[in-house]
C-alpha cells in the first residue's frame, strides 16, 4: 500500500472528523486530543512536519469557531492566569528571533509555544461548552495504559535505548515517545492525574493504568522523572480522601513491579552493579553530553549574552563555541536552557508559567480530580525540568497543556454554570 497516498488521506479524514467533533460535540474533540497526544504518525511537507495532534487541534479549533463560542466561556481567573503566562512565553520566544544566529530554530520554538497555547485554549473552551468527565476518565485511562503496555513490551522486544552499567546492557523503554526520558516526562504528567482519578473513584481501568504506567516509569531509568513523579503522586495522596489508601497500594505495586524488572535484569546478567545507575553520572555517548558539561555550557553562553540570550532553539548549535564539540542536544534543564537562549525575559516568563501552572489550582484542589491532577503534575514537572528539558517535546508539552486546560475548566465548572446551552 502506497504510504504517500494513505497518510495524506488519513490526515484529511482526521481533519474532517475533528472539525465535525468541534462543531457538533466538543466533548469528542477533547477526547480525541487526549487520545492522540502520545502518538504522531509524522508526515513531512516541505520544512513542516504534520502530526496527528496538530491536525486534530486545527480541526477542533475550526469546529469550535463554527460552534460559536460565547465570550463568557473565558470569564474565569484560572484561564486568564494560565493564558497570560502562555502569551508571555510566546512573546519572549518570538522576541529572540531578531538576535538569534540561527533564525529557523527560534521560529520553530515560537510556533511550538503558540501550538501549546492554542491547545490549552481549545481544550478549555471545548470542555466548558460540552463537558464529559466520565468519557475523559475512560480515554485518559485507556490512552495512558496503551502507552505503558507498548513500553513494557519493549522490555523484551526492541527497546529504542540501552544503558551499560557494570558490564551489563539494560534496555530503556520509551513506548510511543521519542526516548526514555520523554516517556518519563509523559508519565510524569499522566500519573498524578490518573492517581487523582483513582483516588476519587477506584475502578479497574484506573487501577490497572496506575500499576502498569508506574512500572513503565521505573524501567525508563529516568532518575529525575521517577523522583519527581513520586513527589507529584505523593501530593495527590496527601490531598485525597476517598480512596487514597487503595491508590497508594496500586502505585506501590507498580513501583515494586518496575524495580523487580530491574532486579531480574541484574540477576540474568549477573551484574548487581545495575543498581549503581541511580547514583552515577552518565558518560558522554552518542553526542548527548553529561549534565555537568551541558549546564556549564548553558551558563557560559548566558554570560556572553546575559540580557536577551542567544536565541530560542540555538543552544545545540552554539555548543562548539564553548568547547563541546560533537555534542548536539538541549541543556538538560528547562531553566538553564531558557536562560541561555532567551536571557532574563525568557527565564522570567518560564518561572511565571511554572508558578501559574501550580498557583492557579491551589484554591480548589479537593473539588475536582482534574484540578488536583494538574496541580500535582505541574509540581512534578517543575522539579523534573531542573535536570531535564521535557516540554521541548510536543508529545509532553502538548499533553501538559491539555491537563492544565482540564484542570482550569474543572475549576470554572464548580464556580459557574455550564454554558453549552447558551452557545446554541
Amino acid at each position: 500500500m502506497n504510504t504517500a497516498i494513505v497518510l495524506p488521506a488519513a490526515y484529511i479524514l482526521l481533519f474532517a472528523a475533528s472539525v465535525a467533533a468541534g462543531a457538533r460535540a466538543p466533548r469528542y474533540g477533547v477526547c480525541l486530543l487526549i487520545a492522540l497526544a502520545p502518538f504522531a504518525l509524522y508526515l513531512d511537507i516541505g520544512t513542516t512536519t504534520l502530526t496527528l495532534s496538530k491536525v486534530a487541534l486545527v480541526g477542533v479549533a475550526a469546529g469550535l469557531l463554527i460552534y460559536k463560542i460565547p465570550l463568557e466561556t473565558f470569564h474565569t481567573a484560572a484561564f486568564w492566569r494560565l493564558f497570560a503566562a502562555g502569551i508571555l512565553l510566546v512573546l519572549t520566544t518570538a522576541g529572540s528571533i531578531a538576535h538569534a544566529q540561527f533564525a529557523a530554530p527560534a521560529i520553530r520554538e515560537t510556533l511550538k509555544a503558540c501550538e501549546y497555547l492554542l491547545l490549552f485554549t481549545v481544550v478549555y473552551a471545548a470542555n466548558r461548552l460540552d463537558p464529559d468527565p466520565e468519557a475523559q476518565r475512560v480515554v485518559i485511562g485507556a490512552t495512558v495504559l496503551c502507552v505503558a503496555v507498548v513500553a513494557l513490551f519493549q522490555e523484551w522486544h526492541g527497546a529504542p535505548s540501552q544503558v551499560s552499567v557494570g558490564g551489563a546492557v539494560v534496555p530503556r523503554i520509551a513506548g510511543t515517545l521519542e526516548g526514555p526520558n520523554q516517556l518519563a516526562g509523559y508519565l510524569g504528567v499522566a500519573l498524578p492525574l490518573v492517581a487523582a482519578l483513582c483516588a476519587q473513584r477506584f475502578d479497574r481501568l484506573t487501577a490497572m493504568t496506575l500499576v502498569a504506567s508506574t512500572a513503565a516509569l521505573v524501567l525508563t531509568f529516568s532518575r529525575g522523572g521517577i523522583v519527581s513523579t513520586v513527589v507529584a503522586v505523593a501530593v495527590v495522596l496527601v490531598l485525597s480522601n476517598a480512596h487514597a489508601r487503595a491508590t497508594l497500594v496500586a502505585f506501590a505495586a507498580g513501583l515494586c513491579a518496575g524495580f523487580a524488572g530491574i532486579a531480574g535484569w541484574a540477576i540474568a546478567s549477573r551484574s548487581p552493579a545495575i543498581f549503581a545507575f541511580w547514583t552515577l553520572e552518565t558518560t558522554n555517548a552518542g553526542g548527548v553530553g553529561t549534565h555537568g558539561e551541558l549546564w556549564r555550557a548553558a551558563i557560559a553562553l548566558w554570560r556572553r549574552h546575559p540580557i536577551f540570550g542567544i536565541g530560542a532553539g540555538n543552544f545545540e548549535y552554539a555548543l562548539p563555541s564553548v568547547g563541546l564539540r560533537g555534542v548536539r542536544t538541549h541543556a538538560n534543564s528547562l531553566y538553564l536552557q531558557n536562560l541561555a537562549e532567551q536571557g532574563l525575559p525568557g527565564i522570567i516568563a518560564t518561572l511565571f508559567l511554572v508558578w501559574q501552572s501550580i498557583a492557579s489550582f491551589t484554591r480548589d484542589l479537593r473539588g475536582s480530580p482534574f484540578a488536583l491532577g494538574a496541580f500535582a503534575a505541574s509540581i512534578g514537572l517543575a522539579l523534573h525540568q531542573i535536570v531535564d528539558l521535557i516540554i521541548f517535546y510536543p508529545k509532553i508539552g502538548g499533553w501538559w497543556s491539555i491537563v492544565l486546560a482540564l484542570g482550569a475548566s474543572a475549576i470554572a465548572a464548580r464556580k459557574h454554570a455550564w454554558i453549552g446551552e447558551a452557545a446554541t
